[in-house]
């Protein structure tokens, strides 16, 4: 089955054809309206596809010419012009049928074969011209008398010419249809051709006719040393040679074939264009390296960009690491000025009057070991190397122990402690409970440092689906949204000038730390009426 692609787009065509071909099609390309509108005017087409933005006479135009001529093949709009208008105007031509750019070439032969489905649009592979009758197919040529087999090239030729009785065919048309000159065009050769001596005028898609004319006499006086027609073999034929040399720029690939036994003999000369194989190569080198530089930045790019995301965690991490020891020396700073002088200042001092210097000595010294004991906590943390005794403990009771220890520092610190539990059973939770109790004395020294003597702190424990929440909640002045999410970082402080020497703004990280030790979430939010609650969230363990 024969389809006639009509279209100026090269890549194009040369993408269709293997999709084409495999589906048992024979394609003939034209790229420019006039030729191809002689080719669908010929009417040996099964299907013809038809480019509607072509140089010359536009697809509309052609189509309309060939229509008027009695063309009756079904053809197959294709353009990127894909509007209703568009559409409508497509099929007002002539058009069969119409498929907008881009397209699924699956969709490309499912609609060729439904407009080959239809009665009458096949083309019949014996032709007949008066008493002539060409099988195409079968590649005979009969007549009244006789019948005579024929070369696919003769059929071809003679299928063109019975098509179009009557009307003269130009050798583009012939050409095109005939011997195809994609394989000029594609591969920078010009062909030449004799039959005993007498020059078959090819003239070829490549090269001006000038050019070729040029060459011909240069080819034939190169040929002459080279092949000896007067040469035969036993049976009077000639024999066969070949040959190859420059000529020019050119490289010529030559055949002498002998045409029976009568000394008859065709002459093959393929001349290879070599700056078409430099410009070829040189394109085909740039293509590649377009391609590969073009590649390797790509790659570079996401390279880097992959490289950033990977290594920024690695680059936060190590800022913070920075920061996290630049902030503990100049923590540590303070307390050992005191202690260095106190000491200095008791070296100086009566032994009666050194009793007020060693006690800020040793205060001070308290307070260093407090933030030594939180940094290695921390930075246990950080290695998960923060050592825990896992095992199922009941929350309330834990509760009640932590209650009754800080009951009197809540006393002495003037702040009603109160403790509320659930009224049911509450089931048990996987912890270590000196670690709980650690995190839980944070939150309430946190609570009492923070808020005005007087105000009540309470400890609370819920129960609520497969979660146990233990909080410490105070009625102070509470926490201001823009500073919760920051409440948790390392040596974070709400007072800047840290007037308050007793805190060092590590025990809601090291509380932070300890909830993650547990798989638990630590949250902060605020107290109905006004204050912070803090709440720590724990997985219930149902037996």
């Amino acid at each position: 089955m024969r389809i006639l692609l009509i279209e100026d787009d090269r890549a194009l065509c040369t993408a269709l054809l293997p999709a084409l071909q495999a589906a048992g099609y024979t394609v003939d390309t034209c790229h420019d309206s006039a030729d191809g509108k002689a080719l669908l005017c010929g009417g040996a087409y099964d299907v013809c596809v038809l480019d509607r933005m072509l140089p010359g006479l536009d697809g509309l135009s052609l189509l309309r010419a060939a229509r008027a001529k009695g063309c009756t093949t079904p053809v197959l709009m294709l353009t990127a012009l894909s509007g209703i208008n568009d559409r409508v105007d497509g099929l007002d031509a002539g058009a069969d049928d119409y498929l907008g750019k881009p397209f699924d070439t699956r969709e490309l032969l499912a609609r060729l074969r439904a407009l080959t489905r239809r009665p009458g649009t096949t083309a019949e592979s014996a032709i007949r011209c008066g008493d002539v009758t060409l099988d195409a197919a079968q590649l005979t040529l009969s007549g009244p008398k006789a019948a005579a087999a024929l070369t696919k090239r003769e059929a071809d030729l003679l299928e063109v010419l019975l098509r179009t009785p009557g009307q003269l065919q130009t050798r583009a048309v012939l050409l095109a249809r005939v011997w195809g000159p994609l394989a000029e065009v594609d591969s920078g050769c010009l062909l030449f051709l004799w039959d005993n001596g007498a020059a078959l005028h090819f003239a070829g898609t490549t090269g001006s006719a000038d050019a070729r004319n040029a060459v011909e006499p240069l080819l034939e006086e190169g040929l002459s040393p080279l092949l000896d027609t007067s040469l035969h073999d036993s049976s009077g034929a000639v024999q066969r040679q070949s040959a190859v040399f420059t000529l020019n720029e050119y490289r010529c690939h030559a055949a002498l074939l002998p045409r029976g036994t009568a000394g008859s003999y065709l002459l093959v000369a393929a001349l290879q264009d070599m700056g078409f194989v430099h410009r070829h190569a040189v394109q085909t080198v740039v293509q590649y390296g377009a391609i590969w530089f073009t590649g390797t930045l790509l790659l570079a790019i996401i390279s880097w960009r992959l490289t950033g995301k990977a290594l920024a965690p690695t680059a936060l991490a190590m800022r913070r690491q920075k920061e996290f020891i630049a902030t503990a020396g100049h923590e540590l700073r303070s307390p050992l000025a005191v202690v260095k002088a106190s000491l200095d200042a008791a070296c100086r001092t009566p032994v009666t009057e050194r009793a007020t210097l060693l006690r800020n000595a040793e205060q001070e010294t308290d307070r260093m070991a407090r933030l030594v004991e939180d940094l290695l906590v921390l930075a246990n943390g950080d290695l998960d190397a923060l050592p825990a005794h896992l095992h199922p403990i009941a929350p309330d009771n834990l509760c009640l122990e932590v209650y009754d220890a800080f009951f009197p520092l809540a006393q002495q610190r003037q702040h009603p402690l109160s403790l509320t539990l659930p009224e049911d059973s509450v089931p048990s939770i996987e912890a270590d409970p000196d670690r709980v109790k650690q995190l839980l004395a944070i939150l309430l020294n946190n609570a009492f440092d923070h808020t005005p003597a007087g105000t009540p702190v309470e400890l609370c424990l819920t129960y609520c689906g497969e979660k146990i929440t233990l909080a410490v909640q105070d009625h102070g002045p509470g926490i201001p949204d823009a500073e919760k999410a920051r409440v948790f970082d390392r040596f974070y402080s709400a007072d800047p000038s840290r007037t308050d020497k007793h805190n060092f703004g590590l025990g809601l990280s090291v509380a932070k730390e300890l909830a993650r030790l547990h798989h638990a979430d630590l949250t902060v939010t605020d107290t109905p009426g006004g204050g912070a609650k803090f709440a720590v969230t724990f997985a219930a363990r149902i037996s």
